[in-house]
Order: structure tokens, then C-alpha cells, then sequence
């Protein structure tokens, strides 16, 4: 039914999976022009941790109200790939795609091959380059191929060949990128400039060169590629402005095109360079050049109303860790609203599913702010089908403004939805809203759906006297799940130490008779006692809930378990686990932490939070014991931090404890 359908007269939904630099330099663009034609705006963040696309996308998509839709790049390809099937399906939506060319339908880009080409001849022309290292970014990624391209093209033009050799992998990553610039002056290879194809893999081998004695711009010129404005304390960065403020300005303009019935097109935005002091000796006094900080100025300030939505949303998290009900949290989160700077807010949490409509979802509206207060579980709380997003009632709140739209829910398993407006998007209020809220949620629905299953198993077992040794089975599993609920840390959430020892003793048991590798990492976060002395404990406190996070998503298989061990310290136990797969581990590990992008200008390593990761294996046997294990690993993190920090180290072997003579 949906296909045979015009657009709607609801709002243009933009969908994008993260609110981070790049987002909310395209939103504002497109908010301007929506704005000027009284056009409502429906931002959709879906989870970024959960590949796919959001049930509550699908529900909006196929059964409300959208105008338009307007595609951001989706980091994982199943997301973009579920997103491409759920358009084509209801072509009911006109679809725009920003920043990724789609095939299926428009696209606003910008001039990868021109900007990279200018940048070139800056390095060329001005700077008198004469071995240039290409720093490349994902091989088969659109962007990563044209910059790639419009490189080797510029070198031709001036009869130069790119040398294969001085061509490496950066992955879009800031490690890899680290890696493959410290092997190439290890390896002697000599060379005077870097142009890497996006500015985190520049920042990378700004580093890389600096930390073997190499200055820059002195000895080696480096450029990057989309201007995303990262503070580094050695220099500013000579790159590429895609122009993203302009770029959701054109897409904008082209869905209003559809709308109006005009022809789909695509359009290419173009790129301007901007000279800055990675390359300060390839610049004249002609040159334009990006306006240097002034003196005295702190790189790390930000705005004060961004502070202040930071520190309420600290106080909010703080709050949540004593509330019993859904009334507590949505009580919290209501008085916390003004200080996150959010004008209007409306929380939805799912009915549970009819037999009568099993394919169709109802919400109903729990908060309503300014004015309207909360009422969790009220028996006249509105009631209606989540594809509308908010009740009849309130359906005017979406014909105005710009509402961002995020999904409630942990592990993919989607509790209802937040809708809010705030006059300028904060990253920060985003997460909050997003992972703090869900996990507080979610915590209390699994707490009260134990203690139903404890309740109802106990009535059984007083009523069924003659199954009894059946119920009280089923009663002791539910208590050792009301148990291990107890050995969850109180801060970070994740197992605790208590948890630990236990897993260890069970899972050193089980390869002392098969005779499995083992594995464990302990994790300390670098330079902790100086983040709590620069940012006060409770963001250290935030911090190492991040940290957890990061930690627990990356013990991927069946019976790993991550624990915090002690104030900054983790564990993670791997059984059936060799050293190399324990080293994956640890570097998806250290990725993740770095994907926090947990600021740490007081760190000795680089200006955000790291870990040092030690890493220990052994088979099980009767002359070794578990704390044996332990050590080893201990002793590994030790020599990681003192290797430098920010890495992962490997224990040679796991000594053998002689008995006292």
C-alpha cells in the first residue's frame, strides 16, 4: 500500500548513524533551508554499536507521514545496505544521499578529485616536494579511490610516478596509520611529504614523524583531506574543506526539487584548500592562509553552554544509579532537561505486541517537556501506533522545527524512542540521551522481569507440590541470575571482581582436563590519576564507564568475560584463547577506546584517553595455579606502560611456581 502513495506533509527525516563533526556540520545547512520553506525537520540517529537499521525507522518509513528522506554515510555496510533495501521498498519517500554515491538515487558529493588535485600541486608546485608517501584510506571506500586517483593523476602531469613503496595502508585509522609511517622511517625509506587522504591518518603521521626526530613541516610537508578542525599541539593541519555546511544546504535544495516534481540530479560541491602550518614552508605572503589562534587563547575551551548540558549530564547519570523505576529515570531526566539546553522532549516507550496486530507497534507517551510531566505505566497514558511517533494530540509538535529522533535500547533490543529539539545540537546531550537513558531503562526492565520470574517460580512451586523438584530447579537457576546480577561493578556495570575470581577458577578448571589454551588481558587506563586531577571524578567516573563499555564490546565469544578489577584497572578472562587471538582482542580493545574519543589534554601519550593492555596464555596444569596467570599478565601491562603506554604487550611465558623447599 505504501508504494502506491505521494510524499506526506510530515517532516524530511535525515538518517544518519552517529551525531558526531561530521553530522552536525551537514544539519545545520539543511536545517537553513527546510526553515526558509516551513519545511519540519526529523533527524533519526540510529545505533551506532547495532548493525541494520532501526525497527523504529522501518515503522516511520512504512507507515507515517515522511515528505523526504535525506541519507547520511551508514559506517557499517549492512546498515547502508538495510537503508538502501527499506527506500527502494517504499518509494513513497523521495530520497536524497549525502556524501556517498548511491546509484539508486540522488547524490550530493563533494569534489573529491578536484580538492585532492589542488592540495597536490600546493605540495608540488609550493612546497617543492620530490618523494611524496600516499597514506591511503579504505580500499574499495568511493572517497579513499577518487583522492587516491586525482594523486597519482596531478603526479603524472608533472611526469612523476607515485612509488609503490612510499604507498601504505591507513585504513581511515589513526594506529594503522601510526604503524605504517614509523615501518617506513624505520625502514630508511626518505621522503618529504605525506598526503594522507583524511586528516585523522595526517594527525597520525604528524606524530609518527615527530616521535623518530622528524620535524614538520621542516623535513617532511603533510596534508589531509575534509578540514575537521582536530586541535594537535605540534601544528595546525593543511587540508580540504569539503564544504559540509554547504553540502546539507544543496541537499536540502534538492529534495525541495523533488517535491516539487522536478528530475532527479546529482550534484558535486566544491572543495576548497586551506593552507595551514603543516606545510608553513611551501607559503608566501601571497598565500591564503587559515587564521592562526590568537595568543593566549585555550585550544580546549568550549562553549558554555555546552559545558553546562555536560555537567548536567553527569549530575543525571549520577542520579540514575540510585533509581528503582521507570518513574525515577524519567523523573531525573525531566529535571535535568532545561540544563541540556533541550526545549522540547517527548519519551515513547513500546506496548508490548497484540496477537490481533502482531506486525503493528503501539507506544505510549511517558514525558512530555515543557509542561506535560511524567507518567510511567499510567493507565491514561496516550496510546498509539509508533509509525506516528507522537498521539493525535500532540501530532502538531512535528510540523515545526528540528527534532532529533534516537532509539531507546541496549543490544539492539529497543525499548521505545526520545524525540527533542535543542536550538544548537550537542554531540554530548545526543549520547546522554541515547546511551545513558537506555542503559538506566533497560536496567530496570531486566531487574523487574527477575524478580516476575523469581515471583511467579516461587508461587509455583507453594502450588505444584507434586512437580516440586522441577520448580525448585527452576527457582535456584533464577536466583543464580539474581546472583550474578549482585556481581555487577556498581559503577561501570559490567562484572565485578568478585565475578572475575570465580570465572577464572571455572574457567582454569575446564582446560586443566582438556588441556586448552587460556587466556587473560588486564587493561589500566593511561595517565587515570592525572584525568581525575584535570577533570574532577565525576567525568573520571564517566570515563571509565566508557572505558567498561568499550572493554565488555569487545570480548566477543561465548564465555569471555570482561570485570572491572580495581579502581582504573579491567580484566578480561579468554578461554580456549591463544596469544593471537587474545592480541585482536586487545587491539578491537584499544580501537574502541579510541572511538570514545574521550578528550585527556593532561595525558602523557597523546591528548585523549588510551589504555595499556598486558596480555598472558597458558594451558592449565597441576604445577600452575590461576594466580600464576595473573602475574604474568600484570607483569605484561607493566611493561606496556613502560614500553610507552597506548599499546599491548604479550608475556613471553607464564613462569612455574616452585614449592618452598
Amino acid at each position: 500500500m505504501g508504494s502506491q502513495r505521494g510524499p506526506g506533509r510530515g517532516p524530511v527525516v535525515v538518517v544518519a548513524d552517529f551525531l558526531g563533526a561530521y553530522s552536525l556540520r551537514l544539519i545545520p545547512g539543511i536545517r537553513e533551508v527546510l526553515q526558509a520553506r516551513d519545511v519540519p525537520l526529523l533527524v533519526h540517529v540510529n545505533d551506532y554499536f547495532t548493525p541494520g537499521v532501526s525497527r523504529l525507522l522501518r515503522d516511520i518509513v512504512a507507515g507515517g507521514d515522511l515528505r523526504a528522506a535525506i541519507v547520511l554515510p551508514m559506517s557499517k555496510a549492512q546498515s547502508h545496505d538495510d537503508l538502501d533495501e527499506l527506500l527502494t521498498a517504499h518509494p513513497h519517500v523521495p530520497a536524497v544521499a549525502l556524501g556517498t554515491a548511491s546509484g539508486q538515487r540522488p547524490t550530493v558529493r563533494a569534489d573529491n578529485r578536484a580538492g585532492m588535485a589542488a592540495l597536490v600541486r600546493h605540495v608540488l608546485d609550493e612546497g617543492g616536494a620530490q618523494r611524496t608517501v600516499l597514506v591511503r584510506g579504505v580500499r574499495h571506500h568511493v572517497d579513499s579511490l577518487e583522492r587516491e586517483a586525482a594523486v597519482r593523476e596531478a603526479l603524472a602531469e608533472r611526469g612523476l610516478l607515485l612509488e609503490e613503496a612510499l604507498v601504505v595502508e591507513g585504513g581511515f585509522s589513526r594506529d594503522v596509520t601510526y604503524d605504517a609511517i614509523s615501518a617506513l622511517v624505520r625502514a630508511g625509506h626518505r621522503f618529504d611529504a605525506v598526503i594522507a587522504l583524511n586528516d585523522e591518518m595526517a594527525l597520525a603521521a604528524v606524530d609518527a614523524l615527530h616521535d623518530h626526530g622528524l620535524d614538520v613541516p621542516g623535513d617532511v610537508l603533510v596534508t589531509g583531506f575534509d578540514d575537521d578542525e582536530m586541535f594537535h599541539p605540534r601544528c595546525t593541519l593543511t587540508t580540504v574543506s569539503q564544504q559540509l555546511h554547504h553540502q546539507g544546504r544543496r541537499a536540502a535544495e534538492l529534495v525541495l526539487e523533488l517535491l516539487d516534481g522536478a528530475p532527479p540530479r546529482d550534484v558535486l560541491v566544491e572543495t576548497t584548500l586551506v593552507r595551514r602550518s603543516s606545510t608553513a614552508r611551501a607559503l608566501s605572503g601571497a598565500t591564503r592562509v587559515a587564521a592562526p589562534v590568537p595568543a593566549g587563547a585555550r585550544l580546549d575551551m568550549v562553549p558554555a553552554g555546552q559545558a553546562a548540558a555536560t555537567n548536567a549530564a553527569l549530575d543525571m547519570n549520577r542520579a540514575f544509579m540510585s533509581c528503582t523505576s521507570e518513574q525515577d529515570v524519567l523523573r531525573e531526566l525531566g529535571s535535568k532537561l532545561p540544563r541540556l539546553q533541550v526545549s522540547r522532549c517527548f519519551v515513547v516507550l513500546h506496548e508490548p505486541g497484540s496477537e490481533e496486530r502482531p506486525r503493528e507497534r503501539d507506544g505510549r507517551l511517558e514525558l512530555v517537556h515543557p509542561g506535560g510531566g511524567t507518567h510511567p505505566g499510567a493507565e491514561d497514558a496516550p496510546r498509539f501506533p509508533v509509525a506516528d511517533l507522537l498521539p493525535a494530540g500532540l501530532r502538531h509538535e512535528l510540523e515545526h522545527g528540528t527534532l532529533l529522533l534516537q532509539p531507546l535500547g541496549v543490544r539492539g533490543h529497543e525499548l521505545g524512542y526520545v524525540l527533542y529539539e535543542q536550538e544548537s545540537l550537542l554531540q554530548h546531550t545526543a549520547e546522554v540521551l541515547r546511551m545513558d537513558v537506555s542503559l538506566a531503562l533497560d536496567t530496570i526492565a531486566r531487574h523487574r522481569e527477575l524478580e516476575t520470574t523469581v515471583s511467579r517460580r516461587t508461587e509455583q512451586l507453594r502450588r505444584e507440590i507434586d512437580v516440586r523438584e522441577r520448580a525448585e530447579a527452576d527457582l535456584r537457576a533464577a536466583n543464580a541470575e539474581l546472583r550474578r546480577s549482585l556481581h555487577r561493578d556498581g559503577l561501570t556495570g559490567i562484572a565485578n571482581r568478585s565475578a572475575f575470581d570465580e570465572h577464572l577458577a571455572w574457567a582454569w578448571g575446564h582446560h586443566l582436563g582438556d588441556g586448552g589454551e587460556l587466556s587473560l588481558l588486564f587493561v589500566d587506563v593511561d595517565c587515570f590519576k592525572l584525568y581525575n586531577d584535570t577533570y574532577g571524578h565525576l567525568r573520571g567516573d564517566a570515563a571509565l564507564r566508557a572505558v567498561a563499555r568499550a572493554v565488555e564490546a569487545s570480548a566477543l565469544a561465548q564465555g569471555d568475560l570482561a570485570a572491572r578489577f580495581g579502581g582504573e584497572e579491567f580484566a578480561v578472562i579468554l578461554p580456549a584463547t591463544g596469544p593471537a587471538g587474545a592480541l585482536v582482542v586487545a587491539q578491537r580493545m584499544r580501537q574502541e577506546v579510541r572511538r570514545c574519543a574521550i578528550e585527556h589534554r593532561a595525558s602523557l601519550v597523546v591528548p585523549w584517553l588510551t589504555i595499556s593492555i598486558g596480555i598472558a596464555t597458558v594451558r592449565p596444569r597441576a604445577e600452575l595455579q590461576p594466580r600464576d596467570l595473573v602475574e604474568a599478565a600484570d607483569g605484561a601491562v607493566y611493561a606496556a606502560k613502560a614500553a610507552g603506554r597506548n599499546r599491548a604487550v604479550v608475556a613471553s611465558a607464564v613462569p612455574v611456581r616452585l614449592p618452598p623447599r
